[in-house]
C-alpha cells in the first residue's frame, strides 16, 4: 500500500525536487509587490547583490527599455532608451553593485520556488549588450570593452543559489559578449591588449560551478526533506523509508560529482545514477540529466573566453604584421589556445584575407549534420 501511495506520488515529487527543471523554470517570476523587499530582506549595503536587485526592478519600469531589448530593436530605440532616467539609474545600480562583493542574500531556497529576480537579472545583461552595441556603433570601442567586462562579471557573480540560476549566469554571459564578438575588426592594437586583458581576468576568477553545484545539492535535499513530510511517513510504522534513502544517495551523488569538478573540463563527467535504488533513481534522473547540459554549458563558456582572447591576440598580430599568422604557435597563445572540450588547442584556419578560429566542442548526437569527427564545433564569431 505504502509503495502504491509513493509511486502515484512521484509525479509531483519529480517536479518539485530539482528547481533546475525547464518546466520549473517556466514558473518563475517575481511575486507582486516590491522583488528588493521579496529578495533583500535585511539589507547591508555591503552586498552587491543588492543594487543588482534593484537595478533590475528600476529597469522595468522604463516603457522604453521594453523596446530597446528585444531581438528586433533599432539602433534608433536603444539609443533612446539609453537615455531613459530609469535605465540610466539601472545601469548606474549595476555597475555600484558588481565593483562590490556579491553574494546570494539567502542561506538556500525554499522547496518549489525559483529565485523571482532571475529574469530582472537577465534584463540586466542586455542592458549591458546594449549599452556595448550603442558604444561600436558610435566608434567608442574602449567603452564597449568596459560594458563586455561589466557584463562577464555580471554572468559570473548571479551564479549563486542553483543550478538554474548557473544556467541564467551563462546565457547572460553570452548575451555580453555577442555584441563584441561580431565587430572585432573594430579594434585597434590597444583594444586587442585589452581585450586580451578582460580575458585573461575571467579565467582568473573562480570556478563558479562547484558553488552552483553545492547549492543545487542543498536544494534537491532540502526538497526531498519537505516532500517526506508531506508523505506523513512516520518511522514508527515501520515500512521502508524511501525518501530518507533517496536523501542519503542524493547526498553522496552530489559530493562525488563536487570532486568530479576538480578535473580538467576535458575529462569532466556526470556520474551515473542507474546504480540506485528505484525510487532514488527515479527522482535524480531529471537532475543528472541537466546537470550534464549544465556541464556542457560551462565548458562552452569557457572556450568562448578562451577564443575571445585569442581572436585579439591574431588581430594584434595583424596590425602589427600585415598579415595574419600562419599558426596559432606565431602569437605564442600558450595556454589561452587550449581547448576545454579536448584538452588540446583551438583549431585555427587561414582562409585567404580571412580565418576561422573554433573549437572542437561537445560530442555531437547520433545523425547530426553539423558533427564533425564526432563532435560538433563552437565558434564565438558567427559564421
Amino acid at each position: 500500500m505504502r509503495m502504491t501511495l509513493l509511486v502515484c506520488f512521484l509525479p509531483a515529487a519529480l517536479a518539485a525536487l530539482s528547481l533546475s527543471a525547464p518546466a520549473s523554470a517556466q514558473g518563475g517570476g517575481a511575486a507582486p509587490g516590491s522583488l528588493f523587499k521579496d529578495v533583500i530582506k535585511q539589507p547591508t549595503g555591503k552586498n552587491g547583490y543588492e543594487e543588482l536587485v534593484a537595478a533590475a526592478e528600476v529597469l522595468k519600469t522604463s516603457k522604453l527599455w521594453a523596446k530597446a531589448e528585444q531581438p528586433d530593436a533599432l539602433l534608433t530605440d536603444k539609443r533612446l532608451a539609453l537615455g531613459d532616467r530609469p535605465v540610466v539609474r539601472a545601469l548606474a545600480l549595476m555597475r555600484q553593485g558588481l565593483s562590490k562583493p556579491v553574494f546570494s542574500p539567502r542561506d538556500g531556497l525554499q522547496p518549489g520556488t525559483l529565485p523571482p529576480e532571475l529574469n530582472g537579472l537577465r534584463s540586466l545583461g542586455r542592458l549591458a549588450a546594449v549599452h556595448q552595441y550603442v558604444a561600436l556603433a558610435d566608434g567608442r570601442t574602449g567603452e564597449a570593452l568596459a560594458d563586455a567586462r561589466l557584463g562577464m562579471r555580471l554572468g559570473q557573480v548571479i551564479q549563486q543559489d542553483s543550478l538554474m540560476g548557473g544556467l541564467v549566469g551563462l546565457a547572460v554571459g553570452a548575451t555580453c559578449i555577442r555584441p563584441l564578438a561580431t565587430h572585432l575588426d573594430q579594434l585597434s592594437v590597444r583594444d586587442c591588449e585589452l581585450l586580451k586583458g578582460i580575458c585573461e581576468e575571467w579565467l582568473t576568477q573562480p570556478n563558479p560551478l562547484p558553488r552552483v553545484v553545492a547549492a543545487e545539492r542543498k536544494v534537491v535535499l532540502t526538497n526531498l526533506a519537505d516532500l517526506k513530510q508531506k508523505t506523513g511517513f512516520d518511522p514508527a510504522a515501520g515500512g521502508e523509508d524511501l525518501f530518507g534513502i533517496a536523501g542519503r544517495y542524493a547526498s553522496d551523488y552530489f559530493e562525488r560529482q563536487l570532486q568530479e569538478l576538480n578535473k580538467p573540463a576535458w575529462q569532466r563527467g556526470v556520474l551515473s545514477v542507474d546504480e540506485a535504488p528505484e525510487f532514488s533513481r527515479a527522482l535524480l534522473l531529471p537532475v543528472a540529466r541537466v546537470l550534464e547540459r549544465s556541464l556542457s554549458a560551462y565548458t562552452r563558456e569557457e572556450a568562448n573566453i578562451r577564443m575571445l582572447a585569442v581572436h585579439a591576440m591574431i588581430l594584434r598580430s595583424r596590425w602589427e604584421l600585415g598579415r595574419l599568422p600562419s599558426a596559432l604557435t606565431d602569437v605564442n597563445a600558450g595556454d589561452l589556445a587550449l581547448d576545454p572540450f579536448t584538452g588540446k588547442s583551438l583549431q585555427y584556419e587561414v582562409q585567404g584575407r580571412n580565418y576561422r578560429l573554433f573549437s572542437a566542442g561537445p560530442l555531437a548526437t547520433a545523425g547530426d549534420p553539423q558533427a564533425v569527427n564526432g563532435r560538433k564545433p563552437v565558434a564565438v564569431v558567427p559564421e
